[in-house]
């Protein structure tokens, strides 16, 4: 699924934000090469190893409280992936 949001974040003492195109991620989902923002559905417990394997252009990922785990080299190779936050 993708949906349009936003993404809010402190960097050095001030605070970015950026717009753009969220892909929220389920279980067993294709991830998009070009995705650029995650968000994590609820549904997911687990994020399986390599999930989002290459993704060089995912900049940010939004996890939730019930994430109970992220298997080995989920996000191997996500050169651009500045930040990981929780909803």
């Amino acid at each position: 699924m993708v949906v349009i949001g936003w993404s809010i974040w402190r960097e050095r003492g001030a605070l970015r934000f950026a717009w753009g195109v969220v892909f929220v991620y389920t279980r067993r989902a294709v991830v998009p090469k070009d995705v650029v923002l995650v968000r994590i559905d609820p549904s997911v417990l687990v994020i399986p190893e390599r999930a989002f394997l290459g993704r060089k252009k995912l900049k940010a990922i939004k996890l939730h409280d019930e994430l109970c785990e992220i298997e080995y080299c989920a996000f191997y190779q996500c050169t651009a992936l500045e930040r990981i936050t929780t909803i």
